[in-house]
């Protein structure tokens, strides 16, 4: 099967199921806009997790190939009502196996695990198992959170970082009471070239979008390989 990922995008407010508990559910809408598709072979089948006391989700990598070759493993997560495309029906978890290709579709997030960290992953809203022409798009929206970094890379490529804050609501609803609260997400990015040298210029508050891929990355800290996620940014402007 065939698919542009284009396509796959809906114009409609995001409507994401995070959790569902007796007399308790949140849905998690975008204010900005934060779309990502990406098609690749999982590199491990899903396995169920927990998330800030959120049971019933389910995490698994995919590997995206870039064209020169080198891959990007995202981590994709998702729960019981993420839609398989193909069917239009909740997704069959036992249908993700290692070494199938797929097709996911959804927002790209960031939380605080145990250590800290924040790593980057994809909450999917739609996937399925297929082929499709574009490998790997992200588009964004937010606000510049920090003071840009602008720094050369030691082959001596030019390049600005910066950490982008996407605004959410959470409609929280507990018996016959609800309420709405301000959530954010964190997404690190970078940009390259002569948009780096543009980029150096923002300052914490210009709201930008973008677009751009999402890339995974290792290097070494104190004698040990890690790896970190990003958002390589191809184009960038501010927004009014």
């Amino acid at each position: 099967m065939l698919i542009e990922l284009k396509h796959l995008y809906i114009t409609k407010m995001q409507k994401v199921v995070i959790g569902i508990k007796a007399y308790y559910r949140r849905k998690l809408m975008a204010k900005e806009e934060n779309k990502v598709a990406i098609a690749g072979k999982l590199a491990s089948g899903a396995k169920e997790i927990s998330i800030y006391g959120v049971e019933g989700l389910y995490a698994a990598n995919v590997d995206v190939v870039r064209t020169s070759g080198v891959i990007d493993t995202i981590k994709c997560i998702f729960n019981i009502n993420a839609v398989d495309i193909s069917t239009n029906e909740n997704l069959k978890i036992h249908r993700l196996r290692a070494g199938s290709e797929v097709i996911v579709y959804g927002a790209v997030q960031t939380y605080r695990d145990e250590k800290g960290h924040m790593p980057l992953f994809i909450w999917c809203e739609y996937i399925t198992l297929g082929k499709a022409v574009e490998q790997n798009h992200v588009k964004l929206e937010g606000k510049i959170a920090k003071r840009p970094i602008h720094r050369f890379t030691p082959l001596g490529r030019e390049i600005t970082d910066i950490m982008l804050k996407v605004d959410y609501k959470i409609a929280v609803q507990e018996a016959d009471y609800e309420a709405e609260k301000k959530w954010s997400c964190y997404i690190p990015c970078i940009v390259w070239g002569r948009n780096a040298k543009w980029a150096e210029n923002l300052r914490k508050g210009d709201k930008v979008s973008l677009e751009g891929r999402l890339q995974s990355r290792d290097y070494v800290k104190q004698g040990e390989v890690k790896t970190t996620h990003e958002v390589s940014v191809q184009k960038i402007q501010k927004m009014s």
